[in-house]
């Protein structure tokens, strides 16, 4: 189905796809900042979710007021905050799964080339980006992640031609990165 089926909009599955490209070949290129970047787009995604969540919640409780948008600004640093902790303990399992996914291709790699491959070379470290990624979205604790995720995204890109404009500017970062 093209709409997320709760709320009817889009998932924007191809541009999130994209970002995962992008975390990959930064993993490749850079590990650590990969890690701080799935950090940071970890944090922003449950705070984003956070926010939607308990202004929806409110107008579902209060009904509908003026004052929803300034409450919601006004504890938006409390929702950082808590994404934030979240994230620092989420984001343990994909770390700890993208570098035993490095270990697992390097061996993997030496046994089928028959030649010496290390940890940090390119195809170990592009694999340590998609293993993390991928626990981190369907993971115990991935919904919020989806949820703020899809709403980041839907919000920054509010049309096709966005859509493709950074889908196409993600995956040519991560040839670039490659």
């Amino acid at each position: 189905p093209y709409g997320d089926p709760r709320i009817g909009r889009p998932t924007r599955s191809g541009t999130l796809l994209a970002l995962l490209a992008a975390l990959a070949a930064l993993t490749a290129s850079a590990p650590l900042l990969a890690a701080l970047g799935l950090l940071a787009w970890v944090t922003l995604a449950r705070t984003a979710d956070r926010s939607v969540t308990s202004l929806v919640m409110r107008r579902h409780d209060r009904g509908a007021r003026g004052s929803d948008v300034a409450v919601a600004v006004a504890i938006s640093p409390w929702h950082l905050v808590v994404g934030f902790v979240g994230a620092l303990v989420t984001v343990v399992l994909p770390v700890f799964v993208g570098a035993c996914a490095m270990f697992a291709t390097a061996l993997v790699l030496t046994g089928l080339t028959g030649s010496d491959v290390h940890a940090d070379d390119v195809l170990p470290l592009v694999s340590a980006g998609v293993f993390a990624g991928l626990p981190a979205w369907w993971g115990p604790v991935g919904a919020s992640l989806r949820r703020g995720s899809r709403s980041i995204v839907r919000g920054a890109t509010p049309g096709q031609t966005a859509r493709q404009v950074v889908a196409a500017a993600l995956l040519v970062g991560a040839a670039v990165l490659l």
